[in-house]
């Protein structure tokens, strides 16, 4: 059996693998083109004691208990609660199949007070309105259950302009080493199979 010449294959079979890595883009092309689009945005909130407050011990309570996250992460919950989202979808009138399409997610940056209230879904204005009005929602039900504490929208949600996915600079990434992979195997491959002539004259 001969030792496979890995540099010359690639070398002699360079079509194939031309071939492989073209068809593969190609293909990627399309998928992305077909794919559905999804933007997202967020709108952020900031919590901190309520200016209101004038009893001395709830201000320092709200301030210890701000340091431990819970409270935050407690608001931030509120978000993704079906009532919330009731209130939203019946604010921004959306139908039950329109509300489907967007997700609505809020999560605590790392390290801060700070509230991220994310929206997707296939329309980046409707994106936008969602989320701010979470916020909305989000900061009055926050202070109705909790009056020591004023949530805050430290910025907006505007409509993007770009989709989050498909990421066709991804896609296309992954469509050219993936081509250049079939490409090279199939190259390796007709080397191995294509025969020694040396092998050849045993059999004469």
């Amino acid at each position: 059996m001969k030792e496979l010449d890995y540099l010359g294959a690639l070398i002699r079979h360079w079509k194939v693998i031309a071939i492989a890595t073209v068809s593969a883009l190609i293909a990627t092309l399309v998928v992305t083109a077909l794919q559905d689009r999804v933007y997202e945005t967020s709108a952020h909130l900031i919590v901190a004691p309520a200016t209101g407050t004038r009893d001395t011990s709830d201000v320092i309570r709200s301030v210890e208990t701000l340091d431990r996250r819970t409270v935050v992460a407690t608001f931030a919950r509120m978000t993704s609660t079906a009532g919330v989202q009731r209130s939203i979808a019946a604010a921004l009138r959306l139908t039950p199949e329109q509300a489907a399409d967007f997700d609505i997610r809020a999560s605590v940056v790392p390290n801060t007070n700070v509230i991220r209230i994310s929206v997707s879904g296939p329309d980046p204005r409707l994106a936008a309105k969602i989320a701010n009005a979470a916020a909305g929602f989000t900061a009055r039900q926050a202070e109705a259950l909790y009056r020591i504490y004023a949530l805050r929208v430290l910025s907006e949600a505007t409509a993007p302009d770009s989709a989050t996915y498909p990421d066709p600079g991804r896609n296309l990434t992954i469509g050219l080493a993936l081509g250049l992979f079939i490409g090279i195997a199939a190259a390796l491959a007709l080397e191995r199979f294509r025969g020694d002539p040396a092998d050849e004259t045993l059999w004469d």
